[in-house]
């Protein structure tokens, strides 16, 4: 099956193309995948429009400079206000 195109680019890392239009920074799909939901996991998908809406651009997540850092194990806020972290790290299946 994964000698499929359809498959190959699904789970290929970020073509060009979508670096050029999406606000995600990440390039590896599993580290994209991570990236796209973190306001889900957070219950913060409302602030990641307004943020987005204001200031976002291509290639840059102001969501995630803003509240999440560059790095998810040094967040740049309390770690506490996501307490589902450790769930979503052991029984995520997109990681």
């Amino acid at each position: 099956m994964s000698d499929r195109p359809a498959i190959q680019l699904a789970t290929a890392d970020r073509s060009i193309e979508s670096q050029n239009v999406y606000c995600y920074e990440k390039i590896s799909r599993r580290q994209y995948l991570i990236e796209v939901y973190e306001c889900y996991v957070r219950n913060e998908i409302q602030k990641f429009h307004e943020l987005n809406n204001e200031r976002g651009s291509p290639g840059v997540n102001v969501y995630r400079r803003e509240c999440v850092g560059d790095d998810i194990d040094t967040p740049l806020r309390d770690i506490s206000i996501c307490e589902k972290k450790s769930v979503c790290e052991q029984s995520c299946t997109i990681c």
